[in-house]
């Protein structure tokens, strides 16, 4: 039964750790092409509210790459 309880466990904590990847993956992904386009507008002396809505969504998607374990997660995994 110990060894079921471990797999259990185990089998946990990877998905927990896939998902989490995933996440991370995702947000990196979003941030290279947001800087790849703040890139190409690059600096001037005026920006339309386009090119300052790119940059203030550089500067905000951090967010996207927060990771949160959730308690509930964590005790499931211990």
């Amino acid at each position: 039964m110990h060894s079921a309880m471990t797999k259990e466990k185990e089998q946990a904590l990877l998905s927990l750790i896939q998902s989490e990847w995933d996440s991370l993956i995702a947000a990196l992904t979003t941030l290279q092409l947001s800087v790849e386009k703040c890139k190409s507008i690059g600096i001037k002396a005026q920006y339309s509210f386009e090119e300052l809505e790119s940059f203030d969504s550089l500067s905000s998607i951090q967010k996207l790459g927060k990771f949160e374990f959730h308690e509930s997660e964590i005790s499931e995994a211990n």
